[in-house]
């Protein structure tokens, strides 16, 4: 997929950015503000943006996947409504059929009706190119995209394999060129790949033998990995409970607070010197690959996730998401009539900001529109709650409507 983040992708950037240049240079000062406000998310998924993304110089392969992530997460929040409308729509839908493309292409497991779902990608987005090379802009470089699905089907999934190392050998033989005699230079070549090799080869030893000294041994960690999820403690940010309700009485986030977490209408007792701590949040799920993955997330600003939905309304949104604001260790005794266990236990909370389906927005593939979401208003009583950690389903990226403006309300 190299070939396509550089080539592809990378022509579709430089193509946008030079019209929005010929239109008004200030906004590109406005395209680098939004992508500058986009948060990072996951180990190795959209990282920070470079704080010039229009100058597109000295930008490696992630950059650019990173941007059309952006495009395919969040219904292309960082180029909409800078276009005229006409254009913006065109705009808009070859982005995101790009995004499709992209996503069903880097798959790193296919079957007969993903390949087939791949080759009716290509038709559409060769479809939403020819429109933009009409209305908008001529010129377009593609590279050979109908061969990819023929390549899939002969050699396997494109994690296999990659153009990318022998793109970028030359970068290495000028490196080791320069610390040659000039004289013998396939020799000197040898003894500098080889002195690269046994270093690189020790680094990675000195990295196991960090890892195995967590504190956790294999057979925990292995546990770990198996377990819904991990939440884990941070012992510097112990708050007394009774103490931070009574600071923050008039917050709207901390109305209702204690019965909110009552579960199946039983009581719990809170003891008012009981320290409830911060944790990070580890959840643990199987991607469509039958591969592990965690999401580690830290509650507050950017930390979004998603759960099934309870409606069973017809079209009714297959998920529900929630910013979590903390993420509680507490001890409570329970004393309802239906209790089992008198004695003190612990419950893992997660303090939630809940959010919902933008009103009135309407979303489908076919539109090329991505459902929108925002926090529920103030007003309702149901704004903030508490959800046990064991319904979350992973962490989601969301990332501000752009277009829609700004507001200091919910």
């Amino acid at each position: 997929m190299h070939e396509f983040e550089l080539g592809v992708l990378k022509s579709v950037l430089k193509h946008l950015i030079q019209i929005l240049y010929a239109m008004d240079p200030t906004l590109i000062s406005m395209l680098n503000e939004r992508f500058s406000t986009i948060l990072p998310f996951g180990i190795d998924g959209i990282r920070h943006f470079p704080p010039n993304v229009a100058e597109m110089r000295q930008r490696v392969a992630r950059h650019f996947e990173d941007m059309l992530q952006v495009c395919r997460i969040c219904s292309i929040p960082a180029f909409e409504g800078l276009f005229p409308a006409k254009d913006d729509a065109i705009i808009r839908m070859l982005l995101f059929y790009l995004s499709e493309w992209h996503a069903l292409a880097k798959l790193r497991m296919h079957s007969d009706n993903s390949l087939t779902r791949l080759d009716e990608a290509l038709k559409r987005l060769a479809a939403k190119i020819w429109r933009f090379q009409k209305y908008t802009c001529n010129a377009f470089k593609t590279h050979e995209l109908p061969n990819y699905m023929r390549t899939i089907r002969v050699f396997g999934t494109t994690d296999s394999y990659t153009t990318q190392t022998g793109e970028l050998a030359h970068c290495m033989i000028k490196k080791f060129y320069r610390c040659t005699n000039k004289r013998d230079v396939a020799t000197g070549f040898a003894k500098q790949e080889r002195q690269q090799t046994h270093i690189r080869r020790q680094l990675g030893d000195h990295t196991s033998q960090e890892i195995t000294l967590d504190d956790a041994s294999p057979d925990e960690t292995e546990l770990l990995s198996e377990l819904h999820h991990v939440m884990r403690p941070l012992q510097h940010n112990a708050f007394n409970l009774a103490s931070f309700l009574r600071e923050n009485q008039s917050d709207p986030a901390v109305k209702n607070f204690v019965p909110k977490m009552k579960f199946d209408g039983d009581e719990h007792s809170f003891t008012d010197d009981e320290c409830n701590d911060l944790w990070i949040i580890g959840v643990n799920y199987t991607m469509y690959d039958i591969h592990r993955e965690q999401d580690i997330m830290w509650p507050g600003t950017g930390c979004f996730i998603m759960t099934l939905s309870w409606e069973d309304e017809p079209n009714a949104h297959p998920f529900w998401y929630c910013q979590v604001i903390r993420a509680f260790h507490i001890k409570v005794l329970h004393v309802g009539l239906n209790a089992r266990c008198r004695s003190p236990q612990t419950m893992e909370l997660l303090w939630v900001c809940w959010l919902g389906v933008e009103p009135g927005y309407s979303c489908s593939f076919w539109e090329a529109k991505l459902p929108k979401v925002g926090f529920v208003p103030e007003t309702d009583d149901n704004a903030f709650g508490f959800l046990d950690p064991s319904f979350v389903v992973h962490g989601c990226h969301l990332i501000p409507s752009f277009s829609d403006g700004h507001t200091t309300s919910l």
